[in-house]
């Protein structure tokens, strides 16, 4: 086992016995620490096979925690993709109608329902991103009372 220094220690599994990850590949910071718990509890007593199956249990729980945080960042990370493209899809449709309002001489009355419609779709997407926006910041309001109500 390597020497714990102060400070990160990037561990590999060639230096963990028992793991069944491939030598060389870097063990998360978690998983670190499931095996070092894992390892004192090996010197206090008990086999070494009942300590690599604990070993691999606590790991598989501890993909799956890590599986839900990515879950959970991946559904944020949506939310703002979605604010961006609404954004893009804002200017793109603000640029139509500029042109279209530059000819408005020359427009046919289709092109004219157009531009209606492209009004109207530019109004409706800024509604629903001030509506989000809203929402967004009313569960960031209750959040901070739970953590507060938590803390106290």
């Amino acid at each position: 086992m390597p020497q714990h220094v102060a400070g990160t220690l990037k561990i590999t599994a060639a230096t963990c016995e028992g793991s069944r990850q491939a030598a060389g590949r870097p063990i998360s910071q978690l998983q670190l620490q499931v095996y070092s718990r894992q390892r004192i509890k090996g010197v206090a007593g008990g086999t070494s096979r009942h300590i690599q199956s604990a070993i691999v249990m606590e790991a598989t729980t501890v993909k799956t925690a890590y599986a839900l945080f990515l879950h959970r960042s991946e559904l944020q990370r949506r939310k703002a993709h979605y604010a961006k493209m609404s954004q893009t899809k804002i200017l793109l449709t603000n640029e139509l109608i500029a042109k279209t309002k530059q000819r408005m001489a020359t427009c046919s009355y289709e092109d004219l329902q157009i531009l209606v419609r492209e009004q109207q779709f530019k109004r409706l997407l800024e509604q629903k991103l001030r509506h989000r926006a809203k929402q967004l910041k009313a569960v960031q309001r209750q959040n901070r009372k739970l953590k507060l109500k938590r803390l106290q």
